[in-house]
């Protein structure tokens, strides 16, 4: 069996923007039936640092992440039922971060024809910042206003993923990824599978 050792870069960065167009529903069954609807728009700016050093089939990283997500302010609109308890969001921008410390390794085989290759990753990641608060009130009632709380995931997480790439001469290629993000009080599982052709 040859092994191929791939060379790694030391540092790597990317950045990147989204756009998410939102749709929410929301439905209330305290005095009747009550159904509200919100349309809204949200943008996601994030981007991230990594460095790292090849030895042999090894490779332990570090890196850096930061995010921010801006929700405008909204308000619902009744479907169905009173429109009493209709809620109004304020606008509100959260940033987070994610700083990570692991090792990656990856196996290269030959054959005839092409290469496989085995990837795998496991480290440990912390994550700071994440305002999960939000400031509501009711429509027709002035004065209401309120902080929603959301859930809050445990800050320090163990990652753990695996992968497999098949390449062939001709261009094509194909591969796929599990991996899993796991703490005390959350799990995070994620699938990827990719076919690609190059020329």
């Amino acid at each position: 069996m040859k092994l191929r050792q791939q060379m790694g870069h030391p540092v790597a960065a990317v950045a990147a923007y989204g756009y998410n167009d939102v749709t929410t529903e929301r439905m209330l069954t305290f005095a009747g039936i009550d159904r509200f609807a919100a349309r809204f728009s949200a943008h996601n700016l994030a981007g991230e640092i990594e460095v790292g050093h090849r030895f042999g089939n090894f490779t332990p990283y570090a890196s850096l992440r930061g995010q921010a997500v801006t929700t405008p302010a909204y308000a619902e609109t009744t479907i169905a039922g009173s429109p009493i308890f209709a809620l109004a969001y304020d606008g509100q921008t959260v940033v987070t971060g994610r700083a990570e410390l692991g090792i990656k390794a990856d196996w290269t085989h030959d054959f005839e024809g092409g290469h496989v290759t085995l990837n795998s990753a496991v480290g440990v990641a912390q994550d700071f910042g994440g305002n999960t608060s939000k400031t509501a009130s009711f429509q027709a009632l002035p004065g209401s206003r309120f902080t929603v709380e959301g859930a809050t995931a445990h800050q320090t997480s163990l990652l753990v993923s695996v992968g497999l790439d098949v390449a062939f001469d001709n261009g094509f290629s194909a591969g796929g990824a599990v991996a899993a993000d796991l703490s005390t009080n959350s799990s995070a599982y994620s699938g990827t599978g990719r076919l690609s052709y190059r020329w």
